[in-house]
């Protein structure tokens, strides 16, 4: 997760979504149901102009700080809620998936 000054309820919500997965992962998680999270990082959308508008950056920006050096796709997270609601993820519950071209990790 990552935090900015300028957008500090961007960065809230997020903590309290991470919070509430992991609360309803484990209390559901006796029925067999598994509760994930995405976080995702820059993608293509609307809501990254607006982002970046209000952070004063630009989308070169962005691109250097991403180890994939540029910025998602929405199909990068349909790629990853398929995973999560898969077969291939039964014994995945809890967990926060940051689909972010490596942006948390630089």
């Amino acid at each position: 997760m990552v935090c900015w000054p300028k957008v500090p309820s961007y960065s809230a919500t997020k903590g309290g979504i991470i919070g509430l997965t992991k609360c309803y992962a484990g209390y559901i998680g006796q029925h067999n149901i598994n509760i994930n999270a995405i976080a995702p990082g820059p993608i293509e959308t609307g809501m990254l102009d607006d982002l970046l508008k209000k952070l004063g950056m630009t989308r070169e920006q962005v691109c250097q700080g991403t180890a994939k050096g540029r910025i998602g796709r929405p199909e990068d997270i349909m790629n990853a809620v398929a995973f999560l609601a898969s077969d291939e993820s039964d014994y995945i519950t809890g967990q926060v998936l940051a689909v972010d071209g490596g942006y948390t990790a630089k």
